[in-house]
């Protein structure tokens, strides 16, 4: 569990979603800290929290809670293609050979697969541009904005 670059690092085995939805059912707004224990520990310095990605989180939240979308708000109008040009809808299969081919890259990376793991729960994923006034309550009314992974 130690990586060398991040520190003390998990995988997702599984999301309760319970606590959450009491969450949400008493009218709060959950704020996740993407952090777990770790379960399995190789020896005793790995007992204890670990950080998790807050992408891989957010997707494995979404598919536990049965939402609507998942939506990732970032710092760039949404995916990009080859030249740079935004991608405003695409399949599972176009996202990863995004990947693949290493048009995404870096930060989009973990956002996109966790697009693409989430859509067979969730009903589509979305990265969109968080810097945009408005552009959170349009992706979720539906308006075309950003990137949409279906």
């Amino acid at each position: 569990m130690l990586n060398p670059d991040l520190g003390y690092v998990g995988k997702i085995v599984k999301a309760n979603p319970a606590p959450i939805e009491a969450l949400i059912n008493a009218g709060y707004i959950p704020v996740i800290a993407p952090t777990a224990l770790n379960l399995y520990p190789s020896n005793i310095n790995e007992d204890g929290i670990l950080n998790i990605n807050a992408d891989t989180s957010a997707g494995h939240i979404a598919k536990a809670v049965q939402a609507n979308q998942l939506i990732f708000q970032t710092d760039v109008e949404g995916v990009l293609d080859a030249r740079r040009r935004l991608i405003p809808r695409m399949t599972k299969g176009q996202a990863m050979d995004l990947i693949a081919g290493g048009i995404a890259a870096g930060g989009m990376i973990p956002k996109i697969q966790a697009c693409v793991d989430a859509v067979s729960v969730v009903g589509s994923g979305h990265i969109i541009d968080g810097r945009i006034s408005g552009a959170l309550l349009a992706c979720v009314e539906g308006e075309d904005i950003g990137t949409r992974i279906i």
